[in-house]
């Protein structure tokens, strides 16, 4: 069995507590599928580079880290709860740090929103997000592109 964890970095940045272990969960989910489907055997605790809290980019010191681990990172999993629109640091680190990571492999990835009455409310976000990943060539993956509407 291939192994993926000792190449593969992934840094989550959530809302809170519940957009982080859907994260995590949709991560676990992953690691199943490639281990059944492709034989590559994924241990997420060890490819996790780090999890960060939304609040936590507004802190300077912080930011500088967050911003250098997402640089390394072959995974940006944002992970947003119900917000229709991402907060001006998450934004800001957004700006700042994907094009500093033009040109490298590296998949962005949007789940946005969990339990949601109307599903257009919380698709600013991921709109944002996928206009990102397209001005600097990442691959992107949204929740919302794969949900019927409501």
């Amino acid at each position: 069995m291939k192994e993926l964890n000792s190449v593969f970095k992934i840094v989550i940045v959530h809302d809170d507590l519940i957009s982080a272990i859907q994260a995590v969960e949709m991560l676990k989910r992953l690691a199943e599928r490639l281990e059944s489907e492709h034989g590559i055997g994924c241990n997420i605790w060890q490819t996790i580079n780090n999890i960060w809290k939304f609040d936590w980019l507004e802190d300077p010191e912080l930011w500088e880290q967050v911003v250098a681990n997402t640089i390394e990172a072959d995974m940006i999993i944002i992970s947003a709860g119900s917000s229709t629109e991402l907060p001006a640091c998450v934004r800001n680190w957004i700006e700042k740090a994907l094009p500093r990571k033009q040109g490298e492999p590296t998949a962005l990835v949007a789940l946005i929103g969990g339990e949601r009455k109307n599903r257009s409310e919380s698709s600013q976000s991921g709109v944002f997000l996928r206009q990102m990943a397209q001005q600097f060539g990442f691959d992107f993956f949204c929740n919302l592109d794969h949900q019927p509407a409501l």
